[in-house]
């Protein structure tokens, strides 16, 4: 998927230009354009699992980093892995503290589309990461491409994309509709947020964990410790 935010008026404007017509049309190839549009409303309407991505960049002199170009609008972290062990160690914010804050500085032409830069607000100890999902690419129609998403969920997006601009009712767009709305929901309980480690933990600003007083059942106190459970679930 190309970065639905940078999409260009001769890919969209034709879309609109059918749809007001009342016959003929300049989509050149329909079926692609709305495979194509299908793809974009499935990836955002999650950020799906498979596609998440983490990525280290560069930090500038100027204390900035500049989001690649797979990076679709959708922030989830940002942080740094000062030891080497592959977890952060120090998360970062946006508008956040002067130790653990930065700003987001997004800029748009319409002859280059968006572009986005991180300025952290203090130096960080290290090259951050960023975590974010990233984009599809386009279908170019040559037949030999994969779809990321299941064809059938694809293909019912698509056709849930159209009869909605057609305006058509009845019973073959509730049957369209609810098609659609089944196998996205099989899909989202199949491949989202699977084998996730049920862990409650309070955490600081630099998302570290934080010492809890523990109380044994008579309300003294025992000691003070991380636990890797919540209090209440702890086994002394």
């Amino acid at each position: 998927m190309a970065d639905y935010r940078n999409r260009q008026y001769s890919e969209f404007s034709p879309i609109l230009t059918d749809w007001l017509r009342e016959e003929g049309g300049t989509v050149t190839d329909l079926t692609k354009s709305l495979l194509n549009r299908a793809q974009d409303w499935l990836w955002q309407y999650r950020a799906w699992d498979e596609l998440i991505k983490y990525q280290q960049i560069t930090l500038s002199a100027t204390n900035t980093i500049t989001l690649p170009s797979t990076y679709g609008g959708i922030l989830m972290q940002v942080f740094c892995d000062t030891d080497g062990d592959g977890k952060p160690d120090r998360y970062y914010y946006k508008d956040g503290q002067n130790a653990s804050g930065y700003r987001l500085e997004s800029t748009f032409a319409k002859a280059t589309g968006h572009s986005v830069i991180l300025r952290f607000f203090s130096t960080p100890p290290a090259n951050p990461y960023i975590k974010f999902p990233v984009l599809l690419t386009d279908f170019a129609g040559t037949g030999t491409e994969y779809t990321f998403f299941p064809a059938d969920l694809l293909i019912a997006t698509a056709q849930m994309i159209h009869i909605q601009e057609a305006d058509l009712v009845g019973n073959e767009y509730q049957a369209i509709i609810d098609k659609q709305a089944a196998l996205l929901r099989d899909y989202e309980q199949s491949h989202q947020h699977q084998n996730v480690e049920m862990n409650m933990r309070q955490t600081d600003e630099a998302g570290e964990d934080i010492e809890n007083d523990s109380f044994d059942l008579d309300g003294g106190r025992d000691s003070r410790y991380v636990s890797d459970y919540d209090n209440s679930y702890d086994m002394g």
